[in-house]
């Protein structure tokens, strides 16, 4: 049970050493201080080698993995959730942040519920610092076939079994490859459970893999072919996808 046990927090980095140290930051203040933030290099080229270890000098909570080669980011994550101490892993872009309550409400929610997969609402901020006047709304509860419509499980708000993670996180990075891991979690009887709270502070970047909607469109097409989905059902589910997508990113 979480909460009597180290949580390690997985936070990989590529070339994050203009904003990582903010995301490290607010993960040290959060008010669980059993946790370990296990940082997984994947072959930067700029100075975030050096700003992780000046920080693991000062916090002897964080821990470098740096690869030798470079791999896709669900191994960059799986490789840091192998190397975590507990039963319970958190995850944590480069890029993102947390409110300081984020973990302890995720570790009592899961304790009231038991749910394997706990994951909260989001603000966002964009990379000039200025915030749209919306906040993404989470559901308490949601079954498999209705994620399949929309992925409302944001990568940074989650806090997972480590076990259930490391078995089903491998996926193409030309994927959207957290949502194949929600999928496929779900798809096998996992439990989830949402905190309709801004708890993540979600950083919105031109330069990332969803900044492209039709790149993204692309992704989320390659998702469900990946899960298995034949092209009717990928088709089907892809009709909610543009919908509530547009939906989302006319407040954005």
């Amino acid at each position: 049970m979480p909460g009597r046990e180290t949580i390690g927090i997985i936070v990989p980095v590529h070339n994050s050493a203009l904003y990582v140290a903010d995301t490290i930051r607010s993960l040290e203040a959060q008010s669980v201080r059993d946790i370990e933030i296990i940082v997984v290099d994947d072959c930067s080229t700029d100075d975030t080698v050096s700003v992780i270890r000046e920080l693991a000098g000062l916090d002897p909570r964080i821990r470098l993995i740096v690869n030798s080669e470079d791999v896709s980011v669900s191994e960059v994550r799986r490789t840091g959730a192998i190397a975590s101490p507990g039963e319970w892993i958190a995850l944590c872009d480069s890029d993102d942040k947390w409110e300081p309550d984020k973990l302890a409400k995720q570790i009592a929610r899961q304790k009231e519920t038991g749910a394997d997969i706990v994951y909260t609402g989001a603000s966002f901020v964009y990379e000039d610092g200025t915030k749209p006047d919306w906040i993404q709304q989470v559901p308490e509860h949601i079954e498999y076939r209705e994620l399949l419509k929309q992925n409302i499980i944001l990568n940074s708000s989650v806090m997972v079994r480590k076990d259930l993670y490391i078995d089903n996180c491998i996926a193409p990075d030309n994927s959207h490859e957290d949502f194949c891991c929600w999928i496929k979690l779900l798809r096998n009887g996992a439990v989830c459970s949402g905190i309709n709270e801004p708890l993540l502070i979600y950083t919105l970047k031109k330069s990332s893999k969803s900044g492209s909607k039709l790149r993204s469109f692309a992704m989320n097409w390659r998702t469900y072919r990946f899960i298995g989905l034949n092209v009717f059902m990928s088709l089907y589910y892809s009709v909610f996808y543009v919908i509530r997508g547009i939906r989302k990113y006319s407040h954005l």
